[in-house]
């Protein structure tokens, strides 16, 4: 048998692999919002006895990790079992060749690709078959509809401008535009604010998705023109935690209902805002989302690490791959009558931990959500950088309503959070440099702190950072 041939023929069984899955793969996506968790357990169960077994028979990096660790395919046949398997990180798939984290007999090439933002400055290239890239992209639009997206609306997405795949031709997209069930304007992040309005407003969306910080300096930015057409029904944010006092202030100045999701090139959709306020859905029929406080389960109302199984990545499999992502974990299944279990608050990555004198930890959203309680008159935008262990410095883009006792306030808070060991040191700035992809980060350490030894007993405990 040539090489040629051999190729082929597995490049064809992993694509069969997630056409075979389809009929199911529509059932979870029409029944399991309506279903009993049983249901949606047993579906998981199957998809992860199926995706390990995968693995480990054609991807050349999982089967050297499992052998190592001595699992063998047929050890792992439900979600409980997944605990059996090593944790993956990102530093672990950098080091790899692409030939060895892909399924065998794909050609990269042929594949759609993509490399995360990488916000430390080291991204990775993820790479899904063009089905993956629907079926993922299927779950998605569920939660589009429990939000109250329509046929025929008319969409507007704010984001980093990606050339077009030269693998993606686009046909869906192109064929709901021309049949008039589609409408989508996209804009750059990178343009200025005027001219952003101007093309919504021509463009009068019903949904409008951006980062947080984008469409709150739009909205800021709206009180100070007329508007017309532009009214949408709904903002839907990504990509940055989204705060309560940013959620309330978002509603004021589009007048419009607010909704966030949490997601990630290695599955897309994680998990979105429960419409009843129960905080967020996980998407549990693409991905098992794990939250793990020093390596096991976190109870509920407990924080820990997101490690996440993407159940229909199939030429680039991710198995208990580690985020990097902090989150509490909600009750399961939600209160609202929906099987899925939820997340009470994701409040951002877990390398930007800042250790403190003594050996504590603390997270910088619990100095984040004190400015968010007064910061919507005050503060325009603001970032925390720990430039030492005993030294943090809060830059602040401020409002006309800036005051030296808001200020004051501010202190004192930061001072009994941060122990009297740590100075904290308050400056004005004109404006804050916009990270990857136009993201503006909030908070973060230049201290190498090496989250996998993070002692979770001695993390400061505080709110959460999302609404």
């Amino acid at each position: 048998m040539s090489p040629k041939h051999v190729t082929t023929t597995s490049s064809w069984r992993t694509r069969l692999s997630s056409a075979a899955s389809l009929p199911g793969i529509a059932r979870a996506v029409l029944r399991h919002a309506h279903g009993s968790r049983a249901q949606l357990e047993a579906y998981q169960d199957r998809a992860v006895a199926r995706l390990v077994a995968h693995a480990y028979d054609r991807v050349p990096f999982y089967r050297e990790v499992y052998q190592a660790a001595g699992v063998r395919p047929e050890q792992v046949r439900s979600v409980a079992d997944l605990a059996r398997l090593p944790l993956v990180t990102k530093d672990e798939l950098r080091a790899r060749a692409v030939g060895e984290l892909l399924a065998r007999g794909l050609d990269p090439g042929r594949l759609l690709s993509i490399s995360t933002t990488g916000s430390t400055g080291r991204p990775i290239r993820i790479y899904n078959t063009w089905l993956e890239y629907r079926i993922l992209h299927l779950f998605r639009l569920r939660a589009h509809r429990q939000f109250g997206r329509r046929v025929g609306d008319r969409i507007a997405e704010i984001d980093q401008p990606i050339p077009p795949h030269p693998n993606d031709k686009k046909i869906i997209g192109r064929t709901l535009r021309a049949l008039g069930l589609e409408a989508r304007l996209q804009l750059s992040v990178y343009e200025p604010d005027d001219v952003l309005l101007d093309r919504l407003e021509a463009f009068a969306p019903d949904m409008v998705t951006a980062y947080p910080n984008v469409l709150i300096r739009l909205g800021r930015a709206l009180r100070e023109r007329p508007r017309r057409r532009l009214r949408p029904r709904f903002l839907l944010t990504n990509s940055e935690v989204l705060s309560p006092s940013a959620r309330a202030e978002l509603r004021t100045s589009w007048d419009a209902e607010v909704f966030q999701f949490y997601d990630c090139h290695e599955c897309n959709l994680i998990a979105w805002d429960c419409a009843a306020g129960h905080g967020l859905h996980c998407n549990e029929d693409v991905a098992v989302v794990e939250v793990l406080r020093n390596g096991v389960p976190a109870a509920t109302g407990e924080r820990g690490e997101i490690a996440i199984t993407s159940l229909h990545s199939y030429a680039m499999p991710f198995v208990r791959f580690c985020l990097g992502d902090v989150a509490t974990r909600g009750p399961s299944p939600c209160p609202c009558g929906q099987p899925f279990a939820t997340l009470q608050a994701v409040e951002g990555r877990m390398v930007d931990f800042f250790r403190l004198p003594g050996g504590r930890w603390l997270h910088p959203y619990r100095l984040i959500e004190n400015v968010d309680a007064d910061g919507v008159e005050w503060i325009q935008q603001y970032r925390l950088v720990q430039e030492r262990e005993d030294r943090i410095v809060f830059n602040v883009v401020p409002t006309p309503r800036a005051t030296a006792e808001r200020l004051e306030a501010f202190r004192r808070y930061a001072a009994a959070a941060v122990g009297p060991e740590v100075e904290v040191v308050v400056r004005f700035v004109e404006t804050l440099e916009i990270g990857p992809g136009g993201k503006l980060r909030p908070a973060y350490s230049l201290i190498n702190s090496d989250y996998g030894s993070v002692d979770w007993a001695r993390v400061d405990g505080g709110g959460s950072a999302s609404g």
